[in-house]
């Protein structure tokens, strides 16, 4: 007890919009990052799955908002395998959502982020870790 009151324990929190856990890892904040790409993802439906709106349109808008909430964070943490296969899985949910594609269509991935101008989210990580390296280099 400290001055009367009793502690308690803490045992994940969110700093900085990162999830903090006691069991360390970067899992608890892919799962935040997520979860808040999802929400902005889904602020935005009406305009990302109108008719009207050119699919390179679309990516751009994807790629400034939803991507970089995405990724936050991921070029200066350890991200396991299990990590990025969850982020792709999302990412690639989205796109389809966006190119109004199901999994029946059979449409090859790499198609759909042709069509929109983005790249595979293990690229991005990749390029945005070597750019961080050489930052620090500096």
């Amino acid at each position: 007890m400290v001055d009367g009151a009793a502690l308690e324990v803490v045992y994940e929190f969110c700093y900085l919009g990162d999830m903090i856990s006691v069991a360390g890892g970067v899992e608890e904040c892919v799962i935040a990052r997520t979860r808040s790409g999802w929400k902005r993802f889904r602020d935005l439906l009406p305009i990302l799955t109108c008719r009207g709106f050119s699919l390179r349109s679309k990516g751009r808008v994807y790629q400034e908002f939803f991507r970089s909430v995405m990724l936050y964070g991921s070029e200066t943490s350890a991200v396991k395998e299990t990590d990025l296969l969850r982020l792709e899985r999302n990412y690639m949910r989205m796109i389809r959502w966006m190119c109004c594609i199901t999994l029946k269509d059979r449409k090859p991935s790499s198609k759909l982020r042709e069509h929109l101008g983005l790249d595979s989210i293990r690229n991005r990580n990749r390029r945005g870790r070597f750019r961080h390296v050489e930052r620090c280099n500096e």
